[in-house]
């Protein structure tokens, strides 16, 4: 039984502290306080932030089992980031002995701490692999586009055979998504592919047969406004059709590092009338609202694990267009679900728009098809999966 145990999670999540407590976006929240349920105890490690600068912050932890070992979120580098890991390590050594199985949230560099901390004092693991390291490395980012190509190689090289060995040393590993299962599924002792987090039920389906039924054709993507994204072959898709006098209008959800940066480049493609930037929306009927009002859902991802907002979109009755990247071939398969395509290309986006606006019986059939994988994951528990692990393996 594991009503005795503690258990000790590391997060790659961002929470906001308050005079109050702590908060988190929705779903996660919900999934990490979930486990206070099984378990005595849940140790919560992660970065904090003092401000909610993009209003993400929406669920309020209040279990009494679960407490908190957080550190401030702080720059990229320089003192303040080995002041947080010292601080970081302390906190792992401190209460090391209280815990007995460590649930780690991966890649990052918080996470491989965390690992190399459990395994010098042999404690139980379970890795969590969110994405690819590597490819997040090789991805755009407006931070790091003066890192030479070869630099970035090299990395992303480096962090793959790092992630390899966490997987290898690991008592259990989940993955998000085919692509990472069938990249590491030799490393492990188990590995398995997680179930999504995420908060739909079947009551929140919104059920149409068909979408693109207006002259103005609605657009939607959802998610960070950062460059690895690729929000910038999407913005650049959108001139191109509207160059053709195909009438889209494109609505962005969320807030990101890279947010002027793309304001400004819809200024310069002269689409600033046709594209509209929204603040971030919290999981819930609001958001589900602006699915509802759309036409086709686009991911143009340049890396990825298994992204939820694509279960949303499903949910909603909206087909979909993305890119074949890191997991989403494993939940999107081409033409039956939705268009794949890849990555850093304007021509494939617009071109694939075009498909869709055009082709009334592929639209019904990804449609359709979509509701058949969302009402399949609706009835997995991400978190049970977790503790049926730990029960079993550890």
């Amino acid at each position: 039984m594991l009503k005795d145990k503690t258990l000790a999670i590391f997060s790659l999540r961002t929470f906001l502290k308050t005079r109050d407590g702590y908060l988190s976006s929705s779903p996660m929240g919900e999934y990490l306080e979930k486990y206070c349920s099984y378990f005595k105890e849940v140790l919560l490690y992660a970065p904090v932030v003092n401000k909610d600068i993009f209003g993400k912050y929406d669920f309020k932890f209040s279990k009494p089992n679960l407490t908190f070992r957080c550190i401030q979120q702080c720059p990229v580098s320089g003192p303040h980031k080995i002041a947080k890991y010292a601080k970081f390590t302390f906190f792992i050594i401190r209460d090391i002995r209280r815990w007995d199985v460590g649930l780690i949230f991966f890649p990052g560099f918080l996470g491989l701490l965390a690992f190399v901390l459990s395994k010098v004092f042999s404690k139980k693991t379970v890795l969590y692999i969110a994405g690819d390291w590597g490819e997040s490395i090789r991805a755009e980012s407006l931070q790091t586009k003066k890192v030479p190509a070869l630099l970035k190689e090299l990395l992303a090289n480096f962090y793959f055979i790092i992630s390899k060995f966490v997987v290898k040393c690991s008592h259990v590993t989940l993955v998000a998504g085919m692509a990472l299962y069938e990249r590491y599924w030799a490393e492990g002792k188990l590995i398995a592919r997680r179930f999504p987090i995420m908060k739909i039920t079947p009551e929140n389906f919104y059920y149409r047969q068909d979408s693109c039924l207006e002259k103005e054709i609605a657009l939607l993507y959802v998610g960070p406004i950062i460059a690895r994204k690729g929000i910038r072959y999407l913005l650049e898709a959108v001139s191109a059709l509207r160059k053709e006098r195909i009438a889209v209008n494109l609505e962005l959800v969320g807030q990101g590092v890279d947010n002027d940066y793309f304001k400004k480049y819809v200024q310069d493609l002269e689409i600033s009338k046709y594209c509209r930037f929204v603040n971030y929306i919290s999981n819930g009927e609001k958001l589900f609202n602006v699915y509802r009002k759309s036409d086709v859902f686009i991911l143009p991802t340049l890396t990825e694990g298994e992204p939820r907002v694509l279960y949303e979109a499903m949910s909603q009755g909206l087909p979909i267009i993305c890119t074949a990247i890191g997991g989403i071939p494993g939940l999107v398969k081409n033409q039956e679900n939705g268009l794949l395509l890849p990555p850093r290309s304007a021509i494939s986006i617009s071109t694939a728009i075009k498909r869709i606006i055009s082709g009334k019986a592929l639209r019904m059939k990804i449609i359709a098809n979509n509701y058949k994988v969302v009402s399949e994951a609706c009835d997995k528990d991400p978190v049970l999966q977790v503790v049926e692990l730990i029960q079993k393996h550890l």
